[in-house]
């Protein structure tokens, strides 16, 4: 059965420095998340101060684009508390969505307000219909697909639940969804070691290219051409986002540039209205 649909891809990027972002911006991206320091898994160089973020809401908006901020980890009461003191910079926009893992922070934000737009983390893996009857029940605007989920089941959920949909696009989360470190699976094997920072092509190869050998495991080469998108265009997720804040700048801005030529290509992210037929090639 075929359905019209419209579809307008947002093509999601990141940055580590402030002085990335014109050019982030500049390479195609529609939205940019960056971190909150001290409440994420990464090194706090590559997060930002309260300061910081507001002075990249300025820039970012000016140029018409959004800022998601990423706190992806569990959180102590004293991180809760600090964040909710924030809440009026989401309610106002400064910040367009805030990106979360924890359940408590989520449950803490609604009831503190409706306004705030908050999209599920991947790093929460998401991946079971109770996942997805609590971030319901929560007022979760978007779901952020956890990286190794399976194509049908991806299929299965998008049909049954209306949450807005994202999925990473381009490079690949070093976790799957039972938060098993691939690189100590590649260890355990091969007794080799991993550091995320330094072999991370090392890792791309040995690790995550290998695994896909269908379509369960949604990583390696998909991923790093970005022709995974046109999968995720199919089942009807159009925001589409770039790993990559502990990787280089030129990796985001090639990340970036790929996802907004597929994108155009599709005619997704042109000024005129764009309908598609479309018919899932995928079952459950």
């Amino acid at each position: 059965m075929k359905t019209q649909i419209k579809a307008n891809v947002e093509v999601i990027s990141c940055i580590a420095q402030k002085d990335w972002v014109n050019d982030v911006l500049e390479a195609g991206a529609d939205a940019i998340y960056c971190g909150l320091q001290n409440t994420s898994w990464h090194n706090k160089k590559i997060e930002f101060s309260w300061k910081d973020l507001i002075d990249l809401s300025q820039v970012i908006h000016e140029k018409g684009k959004k800022l998601y901020l990423a706190i992806n980890r569990n959180l102590s009461q004293d991180n809760i508390e600090e964040i909710l003191e924030y809440m009026p910079l989401f309610e106002d926009k400064s910040f367009n969505a805030i990106i979360v893992s924890d359940w408590g922070l989520i449950k803490a934000i609604r009831e503190k307000s409706s306004e705030v737009s908050i999209h599920l983390s991947a790093n929460t893996a998401c991946v079971n219909t109770w996942d997805f009857e609590l971030a319901k029940e929560l007022d979760v605007n978007r779901v952020i697909f956890s990286s190794t989920l399976n194509l049908n089941w991806i299929k299965y959920i998008v049909d049954r639940y209306e949450f807005e949909w994202e999925a990473i696009s381009y490079g690949s989360n070093c976790i799957n969804e039972v938060k098993h470190c691939l690189c100590y699976l590649k260890k355990q094997n091969e007794k080799k070691e991993f550091f995320c920072s330094k072999q991370y092509r090392l890792f791309n190869e040995e690790v995550l290219e290998p695994m896909q050998q269908n379509d369960y495991l949604r990583l390696g080469k998909g991923t790093f051409t970005g022709e995974i998108a046109r999968k995720y265009f199919e089942l009807g997720i159009y925001n589409w986002k770039i790993e990559g804040r502990a990787k280089s700048i030129s990796h985001i801005i090639h990340g970036t540039k790929v996802l907004k030529s597929i994108a155009n290509e599709l005619c997704l992210n042109n000024e005129k209205d764009y309908y598609k037929s479309y018919s899932s090639n995928y079952s459950v």
